[in-house]
């Protein structure tokens, strides 16, 4: 009896019907497949990151610090997008680094994107092949934060924090406080921020009375030289240009002269009140300003916008002053005897000869030739854990 096999057409419409499923069944599978290593790759990463951060959570909470916790995204093609990240990986030899995008094959962070400098510290080192994570965590010391115009309190005798009773018995036995520099005293805090462990601050009164330039400078030397706790300040150093519009340098080798306390610099002063746009390098005796300018703009600067006792925002800075209470002033010393018309700051006038600014009464901030009778307040330097 003879076979009946298939026959050529049957087995050639076998073929195109297999060949059909496999064109519509492969790259089903190769996207499921995809999909999982993908999204394997991702929980593996999320799991790297989660263990990064409960060792962090475990390392601050021993330490009794608190974090921010890092907010992630892992999308469908492995990559991970960080959003207010506190840490980061070493790419490529940093360990001071937080990317915005990290590169993951085999479960691996293999390369990163958008990577900048972070105050959070983490080294790690990974396998070729995947796998292993290993490396250590450093969490970093957080301080107290000030606000500008924070008021502390703090004892430049015994080097130590003091009670707002303790300034107000001191300020009491010793009044009017104009020249008052022992005992525990009122300083404002200015321009702090919680990843520095010191804080700078400025006195409330004036100790250097009725002084020209130079001799205000020296005496502040000389009258904080016996106070302790405080942390020398760096050097200072402005460019600026005599009134033939040549370079000059101004020095103020507070470090290397042994200073315990500086004076406070005009670009300091409009860092605080928001000037933007103001340097002490180029800024003309013309380029004066109120503490309480509403606008950035140059012109309403020069408008007073605030006017009555304790209205100014800035009061601490002129605190004391003569004629300041028309203009903000909190307390005020109407001891003409005393109280001056003006506090030095560290900067010497662009273009003009002779002349340096300061903080004169009424909140403005002026040049003042340096032969003119002003005050000086002492700026410190003090690490926080002195104030806790």
């Amino acid at each position: 009896m003879k076979k009946k096999g298939f026959t050529l057409i049957e087995l050639l419409a076998v073929i195109v019907i297999l060949a059909i499923i496999a064109l519509i069944v492969t790259p089903v599978v190769s996207n499921i497949i995809t999909s999982s290593r993908n999204s394997a790759n991702a929980r593996s990463v999320e799991g790297h990151i989660d263990n990064i951060e409960y060792g962090i959570m475990t390392k601050a909470f021993n330490e009794g610090k608190d974090i921010s916790y890092l907010e992630k995204t892992i999308t469908t093609d492995g990559t991970i997008n960080d959003r207010n990240t506190k840490f980061g990986f070493d790419f490529p030899n940093n360990d001071n680094i937080v990317c915005e995008k990290y590169a993951i094959s085999n479960g691996l962070v293999i390369g990163a994107t958008g990577c900048k400098e972070s105050s959070w510290k983490l080294t790690y080192s990974y396998t070729s092949t995947g796998g292993a994570v290993s490396g250590d965590i450093e969490v970093p010391t957080t301080y107290a934060s000030y606000a500008v115009g924070d008021a502390i309190n703090f004892d430049v005798t015994n080097g130590t924090k003091c009670t707002e009773a303790d300034v107000t018995t001191n300020y009491t036995d010793n009044a009017p406080i104009e020249g008052l520099s022992t005992g525990c005293l009122r300083f404002f805090a200015f321009l702090d921020d919680e990843n520095s462990e010191t804080v700078e601050m400025v006195l409330d009164h004036d100790i250097a009375i009725n002084k020209t330039f130079p001799n205000a400078y020296n005496t502040i030397k000389d009258l904080t030289s016996e106070w302790n706790g405080v942390e020398l300040p760096e050097n200072y150093t402005q460019t600026a240009y005599n009134s033939s519009g040549n370079t000059m340098t101004i020095k103020r080798n507070w470090y290397t002269d042994g200073f315990k306390a500086r004076l406070m610099t005009v670009n300091e002063v409009a860092r605080i009140v928001g000037k933007s746009g103001f340097s002490s390098e180029t800024a003309t005796s013309d380029d004066w300003f109120y503490l309480d300018g509403y606008s950035i703009d140059g012109s309403t600067w020069q408008t007073k916008s605030a006017s009555g006792k304790g209205n100014s925002s800035y009061w601490w800075l002129f605190d004391y002053v003569t004629g300041c209470q028309p203009y903000g002033c909190k307390h005020n010393s109407d001891n003409s005897s005393t109280s001056t018309w003006g506090i030095w700051l560290a900067d010497s006038v662009s273009y003009v000869d002779g002349k340096v600014w300061l903080i004169g009464n009424g909140s403005k901030v002026e040049a003042s030739s340096t032969g003119n009778g002003r005050s000086t307040r002492p700026v410190i330097k003090v690490k926080k854990e002195k104030l806790s």
